[in-house]
């Protein structure tokens, strides 16, 4: 809703599931909203990808890894609806600080 095309975490976002069209907030996930400006993602795609692997390898800022643990839940949540809000914060949270999320990543590049 803010203009982003994933979770920011600046304000509410609209999912589209299966059970529905609905907002969520960055509370909703246990999480703080955040400004824009902490969110800077790089000029271009090969500096954004840099960034991205640096909050991979846990060298990003505690807002970069906010919104990545964010995006991961919803994807997480996708994948295994049965689990809650919380806990798909929880397995996205645990896999990028104890580097599973590394370890899938250089799997799908190779």
């Amino acid at each position: 809703l803010n203009g982003y095309d994933e979770m920011s975490l600046t304000g509410p976002v609209k999912v589209n599931a299966s059970s529905g069209e609905f907002q969520l907030l960055p509370k909703d996930l246990g999480l703080r909203v955040l400004a824009p400006e902490q969110l800077f993602g790089g000029k271009t795609v090969p500096e954004a990808a840099q960034i991205f692997k640096s909050i991979l390898e846990g060298e990003g800022t505690p807002e970069q890894e906010e919104v990545v643990i964010a995006n991961a839940s919803l994807a997480i949540q996708t994948a295994r609806p049965q689990a809650t809000l919380a806990e798909a914060v929880e397995m996205a949270r645990f896999s990028l600080k104890g580097g599973k999320a590394l370890v899938a990543f250089k799997l799908f590049l190779n």
